[in-house]
């Protein structure tokens, strides 16, 4: 039903005949067992038997047809007194003939004491009419009913026992009487309520009440909603013969509903139970009811909780029993607590961009009262005031590219601080909020750096734009932990590392490269610049080992430019010593890059000075001392140099020493020394030096002795 389909003929009395075959009859005729027993021990005609039922409907009929604004009890009476009245006027025809017969029989046996003494004919017939009366309306068992329904209304449990025992004395009905009885009145208010598809809580309430006041049972419960399915879908394989109606489908889409929170009551087995036999009836499988019964209860909650905010009320006490009561799932009804408490939130800070302690207040209401959870809370409050708090320090963040004096920052933190406790932020969460606006701001800079395709003047604008956020909010967050005691932020770069994953790393290679070339045009800024060279490092998250390879390109060259200055212009005074040692602390070189520089002039002026037999002058070894003092260099920083160009000479003068025999004498061994000493060969160089030549002569001797032995052992002709 709930997809609007046709259900299949599954029940085998789907087609008995029932009073109720008019589409406009709303409720169907709620019939007495003992009332109809005993009328048909009186009623000697069925004309009167016919009459009865014609009537009974047409009181019926403008009872539903009220409006049902009415409450549902009033509306049960109002049909239970046209009903009564119905049942008196039908039942005093033969009542009427049967006294008429037996007052006239009475009447003419004593006409003599009549026709004496008038007075006793007038008591006789008053007598005989309050017999009449009384009679007829204590066998009425709609009365039953009636004082049930008031005993119901009062919620007194003792009026319904008097009524009951009243009932089982006078009118001699037992328990299962009884029992048929309560489930008519029962059976009142289901229909009642199907007469609008929308389901209520009110009206859920209100069966559960019936149920407890009367004491019925689970399995009697489920018996009663078994028989209304059951002429529910008689009424409904009726209709649809004729013109199929969508309010029947939502009649029975409600009842469905209205069972399976009913049956909740019972245990979970129970309410299985019966909630197969009533889709057994109707033709429902199992998902598409717990989809629809589902849809309902979400329907009916959202309603509740939206009446809630409209009325701005948040001293409800028994939220937890109406979500038991209209079924809602735990996740439903967070689903609708979260979207409520946002909009709440939300149209509170829209008004004036913040939060008044009076909000605060109703704010924390709902909070208690939808029973959130710290944690929760916390998580969702962070997320709807994010997009508030950011907007406002928009304007400030912005400026964090520019370089901000005292009063500056005085300014932004003051600001920022004012907006933290008009949002009832924590300082952690305000700083991460101030964090995230700047990336932002940071992240559309380094955008702008990229766009520029790598050229220069635009590169080193964005660059300093850079550089100016990570001072502003070093100094930002300094002044804020000064002023806030509950902020403790370590300022630690991961705002720049967070970004860096979002770009190549490649280029911001590229554009450290290029910074640090511009800082090396203009030497004299070159001290002021360096600071920015190191944060910018630090930003772009550069390895050591490629900075200093970047660094030591651009630095290198115009130290050793300086040191080729000075040798050109034979300036090696101890001045221009303490030059170049500020020189290279200017250019903040390491030791060992300048150490580099120094060994390669160091080197090209050896290399330069030697003749082709790799002999140097005197005038030469001078310069070249001269040079090497200059640059404060040792003896062993050069001495490689020396060892390589010398190496052959050395080796040459140890072959011929050694001669054919291989033998070297104690005179020789003397020069060689002396030899040694003048090539400024290391006694280490000099031995390895030996070792080769002697290695080369035992192989070309053993050579010659495996030659010779070949010749000797060769066969003769």
């Amino acid at each position: 039903i709930f997809s609007g389909k046709r259900m299949s003929d599954n029940y085998c009395h789907a087609f008995v005949p029932i009073f109720n075959t008019n589409k406009e009859v709303k409720i169907l005729l709620l019939s007495n067992t003992v009332l109809i027993q005993k009328k048909k021990k009186r009623l000697q005609s069925n004309i009167f038997t016919n009459l009865f039922h014609e009537k009974c409907l047409k009181a019926r009929k403008t009872v539903l047809y009220s409006s049902f604004s009415e409450n549902t009890l009033n509306i049960i009476q109002k049909e239970l007194k046209q009903e009564n009245q119905t049942v008196d006027k039908t039942a005093f025809g033969p009542f009427f003939l049967a006294s008429f017969l037996l007052v006239s029989i009475l009447a003419f046996n004593l006409r003599r004491i009549f026709l004496k003494n008038k007075c006793i004919l007038a008591l006789f017939l008053i007598l005989s009419g309050g017999f009449f009366f009384l009679s007829t309306k204590k066998k009425n068992p709609m009365n039953i009913k009636k004082e049930m329904l008031d005993a119901f209304s009062s919620g007194q449990k003792d009026s319904l026992k008097k009524t009951i025992l009243y009932t089982t004395t006078h009118f001699e009905l037992n328990d299962q009487n009884i029992k048929k009885e309560i489930f008519e009145i029962y059976k009142m208010y289901v229909l009642i309520f199907l007469q609008d598809s929308v389901p209520k809580l009110d009206e859920i309430e209100e069966l559960i009440k019936i149920k407890n006041f009367f004491d019925i049972s689970n399995e009697e419960i489920g018996e009663y909603h078994s028989q209304i399915a059951i002429d529910l879908y008689r009424q409904y394989r009726i209709e649809l013969e004729r013109t199929p109606s969508e309010y029947l489908f939502k009649k029975i889409d409600k009842f469905i509903f209205l069972s399976d929170r009913i049956f909740s009551i019972d245990s979970e087995k129970g309410r299985k139970y019966e909630m197969t036999r009533l889709r057994k009836i109707f033709s429902l499988s199992e998902e598409k009811t717990f989809s629809h019964c589902s849809t309902v209860s979400y329907s009916i909650y959202f309603k509740i909780i939206e009446l809630l905010f409209k009325n701005n009320s948040w001293d409800l006490d028994n939220l937890e029993t109406i979500q038991a009561t209209v079924g809602i799932s735990q996740d439903d009804k967070n689903k609708i607590h979260f979207f409520f408490l946002k909009n709440f939130i939300v149209e509170l800070i829209s008004k004036e961009k913040k939060i008044s302690s009076e909000d605060q207040k109703k704010i924390q209401s709902i909070k208690m009262l939808f029973k959130i959870n710290e944690e929760n809370f916390q998580n969702l409050w962070i997320e709807l005031v994010k997009p508030f708090f950011t907007s406002e320090i928009a304007n400030h963040t912005t400026q964090c590219v520019k370089i901000l004096n005292e009063n500056n920052i005085q300014e932004t933190v003051n600001f920022f601080l004012e907006k933290k406790k008009d949002f009832f932020l924590s300082s952690s969460e305000s700083i991460n909020f101030f964090l995230f606006e700047l990336k932002n701001v940071l992240q559309d800079t380094l955008n702008s750096i990229l766009k520029t395709h790598m050229q220069k003047k635009s590169i080193i604008s964005e660059v300093e734009k850079v550089l100016n956020i990570h001072q502003n909010i070093k100094k930002i967050l300094q002044l804020l932990c000064q002023l806030d005691q509950n902020m403790n932020f370590v300022y630690d770069n991961t705002l720049f590392y967070e970004i860096k994953q979002d770009f190549d790393s490649m280029k911001f290679v590229e554009i450290f490269e290029h910074f640090i070339k511009n800082c090396f045009e203009n030497i004299s800024i070159l001290p002021e610049k360096q600071e920015n060279i190191s944060d910018l490092k630090q930003i772009f998250f550069i390895s050591e080992e490629k900075y200093k390879e970047m660094y030591n390109k651009e630095a290198q060259p115009l130290f050793e430019k300086k040191i080729v200055d000075l040798v050109e212009c034979k300036k090696f005074t101890v001045e221009e010593v303490d030059f170049l040692k500020k020189f290279q602390f200017s250019l903040k070189l390491s030791e060992e890059a300048a150490l580099d520089v120094k060994i390669r002039v160091y080197k090209n002026y050896l290399y330069n000075v030697m003749d082709k037999r790799k002999n140097i002058s005197q005038e030469n070894k001078i310069k070249l001392n001269k040079i090497k003092n200059l640059l404060l260099l040792k003896w062993s920083d050069i001495q490689i140099f020396y060892n390589e160009i010398n190496d052959l000479l050395y080796k040459k003068a140890i072959s011929e020493a050694m001669g054919v025999s291989g033998f070297i004498s104690t005179e020789y061994w003397k020069k060689l020394e002396k030899l040694r000493k003048n090539l400024k060969i290391t006694e280490k160089k000099a031995r390895n030096i030996f070792y080769q030549v002697c290695k080369d002569k035992a192989g070309y001797i053993f050579d010659q002795v495996i030659t010779q032995h070949k010749k000797k052992n060769q066969p003769k002709e």
